[in-house]
C-alpha cells in the first residue's frame, strides 16, 4: 500500500473515529436534552395542577378533587398522581395510561395563594385561598413514564451509527445536520415546557413528520389541551363556590345582623312605655310615636335590602335611554322625605342607549345617589358617555369622599362607613350590575367621591 494510500487511509479511520466520537457526543446531548424536557414538562404540570388544588386540599373533598385529577390524567405519559393532605394523609389517587418505561417523579406543594401589603385582596380571600404569606396545604406527587424519550433515543442512536458506518464522512454533516435538528425541536420543546410552567397553557408546539419527537409534541399539545380545559373547568367552580359563599355570608352575619337590630329594637320599647303612659304630656306622646314610625320603617328597609342581596332576580335585558333612566333617578331620589331629597342632582347625558333590566339600573343609581345624600354631599353629577361597546355612568358628588383604607373593602356585604348602616347598598349594586354585564367601580378623585357604572351598550335598531 503506498504512503498516499496509507495516509487517505488513516485519515479515513481519523474520519471515521471522529465520526463516532462526534455521534456518541450528539447521542448523549439529545439524550440529555430529552430527560431535561421530560423534567421540565413533567414538572410543569405538576406545579399547574397543584395551583389549581389549594382549595379542594383545604376542604379534602373528593368530589372536587377528582375532575382535575380525571383531566390530568388524560395526559399519556402519567402513571400515577397522587394528593396528600399537609400532614402527610392521603386524600387521592389517580391511574394514568402510562405503563412501561423508566419511571421520573414530580412533586409539587398546595399553596394557598398570596398578596402583598396594602394590595387589593382576591375576591376568594373568605375560602382561606388568599393569604398575606403564602402557606402550605398539602403535596402532590406524580410519576410518569418516560417510555416515549426512550423511543427516540433508540432511533436516534440507531440513525446514527447506520450513518456514520455508512458514509463516514458524509456521516459527519449528517450528524451536524440531524443533531441541528434534534437540538432545535428539543430545544422547542423545553421552552414551550418553560413557558407552561410560567401558566401559558395555551402553548403549543408546532409538529413536523411522524417520528417520536413528533409524537412527543403531539403528546405535548395534548397535555396543554387538557391542562387549559381543567383550568376552566376549575375557574368555573371556583366562581361558582364564590357565589354560594357571598349566599351564605349572608347567614354568617346573623349575629351581626342581630346586634344591629338590639337598638332600634330598645328605642322600640322605651318609645312604646311613654305612649303607654297617660300621664305623659301628649307632646312626648306624640313624639314617642314619630320615633316608633321611624324605627319600624328603617328596619323594614334593612330587612329589604337583606332579602333583595339574598335572593336576586334575574336580570330582563332590554334596550334603554339612559337619560330617562337617570332623570327617573333623579325624580324618585328628590321625592319629598326621602334620603335624597334637599340634594341637587345634575343630570348630563345625550342619546346614549344601554342593554339593562330598567328595575336594576334604577336601583343602582337611586343607590348611589342616596349613598351621596347619606355622606354629606349637596349635589351629585351624573354624567353617562359611550366607551366602546359600553355606556358608562359616572356618579360624582362633593362630598367627603371614600377613604383610601375603605376604598379597598367598599364592594364586601356589611362594609359600611355611616353609623347606622347595613352595608348592604354598593355590594348589591355591583352584583346588579354584574349580573346585567356591567361593572361598578369606585375610582380616586381630589374632591368628593367618584363611582363608575359600566353597562353594556345597546346595539342600534328597531
Amino acid at each position: 500500500m503506498s504512503l498516499r494510500a496509507k495516509l487517505l487511509a488513516g485519515l479515513l479511520a481519523v474520519l471515521v473515529a471522529l465520526v463516532a466520537v462526534l455521534s456518541l457526543a450528539v447521542v448523549l446531548r439529545a439524550q440529555q436534552a430529552l430527560i431535561d424536557v421530560d423534567r421540565a414538562r413533567f414538572a410543569a404540570a405538576t406545579r399547574q395542577l397543584a395551583e389549581q388544588l389549594a382549595y379542594p386540599v383545604l376542604s379534602e373533598s373528593d368530589a372536587l378533587l377528582r375532575p382535575p385529577l380525571e383531566a390530568f390524567a388524560l395526559s399519556p405519559d402519567l402513571v400515577e398522581v397522587q394528593v396528600r393532605a399537609a400532614d402527610g394523609r392521603v386524600l387521592a389517587t389517580q391511574r394514568g395510561r402510562a405503563t412501561a418505561g423508566d419511571r421520573l417523579t414530580a412533586a409539587a406543594e398546595v399553596k394557598t395563594r398570596g398578596h402583598a401589603p396594602g394590595e387589593q385582596p382576591d375576591e376568594l380571600d373568605p375560602f382561606g385561598l388568599a393569604d398575606a404569606e403564602q402557606r402550605v396545604v398539602g403535596r402532590l406527587e406524580a410519576v410518569f413514564s418516560t417510555a416515549g424519550s426512550a423511543a427516540v433515543q433508540e432511533r436516534l442512536r440507531r440513525d446514527i451509527v447506520v450513518a456514520s458506518g455508512a458514509l463516514g464522512g458524509v456521516a459527519l454533516l449528517l450528524v451536524a445536520l440531524i443533531a441541528a435538528s434534534v437540538a432545535r425541536r428539543v430545544r422547542a420543546l423545553a421552552d414551550a415546557s418553560a413557558r407552561v410552567a410560567k401558566g401559558e397553557l395555551q402553548t403549543r408546539v408546532e409538529v413536523h413528520g411522524r417520528d417520536e419527537l413528533a409524537a412527543l409534541a403531539r403528546d405535548f399539545n395534548a397535555m396543554t389541551t387538557a391542562l387549559a380545559g381543567q383550568r376552566r373547568q376549575l375557574d368555573d367552580a371556583a366562581h361558582a363556590l364564590a357565589e354560594r359563599e357571598s349566599l351564605a355570608a349572608i347567614g354568617r352575619a346573623t349575629a351581626v345582623i342581630a346586634h344591629e337590630l338590639r337598638n332600634p329594637l330598645g328605642i322600640l320599647l322605651g318609645a312604646a312605655e311613654v305612649v303607654g303612659k297617660e300621664e305623659r304630656p301628649a307632646a312626648q306622646r306624640a313624639q314617642a310615636a314619630g320615633i316608633i314610625a321611624d324605627e319600624v320603617r328603617r328596619l323594614s328597609s334593612r330587612l329589604d335590602q337583606l332579602l333583595a342581596y339574598a335572593r336576586p332576580r334575574a336580570p330582563e335585558r332590554r334596550p334603554h335611554d339612559v337619560r330617562a333612566l337617570l332623570e327617573g333617578a333623579k325624580t324618585r331620589a328628590q321625592l319629598p322625605g326621602g334620603p335624597a331629597a334637599a340634594i341637587d342632582v345634575v343630570v348630563v347625558a345625550g342619546a346614549e342607549r344601554a342593554l339593562v333590566d330598567e328595575e336594576h339600573a334604577a336601583q343602582v343609581l337611586l343607590n348611589l345617589v342616596q349613598n351621596a345624600a347619606q355622606a354629606g354631599a349637596s349635589r351629585v353629577e351624573l354624567r353617562a358617555r359611550t366607551v366602546g361597546d359600553v355606556v358608562e355612568v359616572v356618579a360624582a358628588d362633593d362630598g367627603p369622599g371614600v377613604a383610601a383604607e375603605v376604598r379597598d373593602r367598599l364592594f364586601q356585604p356589611f362594609v359600611t362607613t355611616r353609623q347606622r348602616g347595613a352595608g348592604l347598598g354598593l355590594s348589591a349594586s355591583r352584583r346588579l350590575a354584574r349580573d346585567n354585564g356591567g361593572e361598578l367601580r369606585v375610582e380616586p378623585s381630589p374632591s368628593g367621591a367618584r363611582f363608575v357604572l359600566t353597562l353594556p351598550r345597546a346595539k342600534e335598531g328597531p
